[in-house]
């Protein structure tokens, strides 16, 4: 009997020490597949301005799942953090006029999606698509060319550029010629020479996506 019983205390033992093995490996895993999944659904479901693969949206958001779990927000090239809204431009307070440029009618696009989420944070929010073969997304909605066709009279806080990098310089030189000092690239529009154009010109960059960082409300 004592012999059973100490086999059946040594099973239990090593039973609770598996558990907690297993138990100790599932926080790691989770954001393994959490990194993953963001990854995957995304590079599956959107596609870049110029009409190639999501890849370089899928690797920003992947990154941010990264920074958020392991606890840093910095990068090189990527300036974001999927907790905090602070940044160079989504932390200005007062940004209460946007205008978006990209695809912006192709709800297949990431530039469709931008536009309702910044419009849908109470922002007002201009449509530019260089590739609109309308004038309007709705009678309220007026979708305009090129940056240039909104009216000088207009007054424009921030642009979000959701295009390909040639478009987005000329915007950058349009942006200087009104004196609009802050500009928010999403991935894939901030190749080129659009980074050192902004600097040249002094305008203010943020690099992120706004379909994963938090708009500050704008009473902050």
């Amino acid at each position: 009997d004592g012999y059973r019983k100490e086999r059946s205390h040594r099973s239990m033992k090593q039973v609770r020490q598996s558990r907690r093995r297993i138990f100790s490996l599932l926080p790691p895993i989770s954001a393994i597949l959490l990194i993953f999944y963001r990854f995957l659904f995304i590079s599956t479901s959107i596609t870049s301005t110029d009409g190639s693969s999501g890849s370089a949206i899928a690797a920003a958001v992947a990154l941010s799942s990264h920074q958020q779990l392991v606890g840093t927000t910095s990068s090189s090239h990527i300036k974001m953090s999927l907790g905090s809204a602070a940044g160079p431009v989504l932390g200005v307070k007062g940004l209460s006029t946007w205008a978006v440029v990209g695809d912006v009618l192709n709800t297949a696009k990431p530039a469709f999606r931008v536009a309702q989420q910044i419009e849908s944070s109470g922002r007002t929010t201009y449509r530019v698509s260089p590739y609109a073969k309308t004038e309007s997304l709705s009678p309220a909605k007026k979708v305009y060319k090129t940056f240039q066709d909104i009216p000088l009279s207009t007054k424009i806080d921030a642009v979000n550029l959701v295009v390909s990098p040639r478009i987005g310089v000329q915007v950058l030189e349009e942006m200087a010629k009104r004196d609009i000092q802050y500009c928010f690239v999403q991935p894939g529009a901030d190749g080129g020479d659009v980074l050192p154009k902004a600097k040249e010109l002094g305008i203010t960059v943020e690099q992120g996506c706004v379909l994963v960082q938090p708009l500050p409300p704008l009473d902050e």
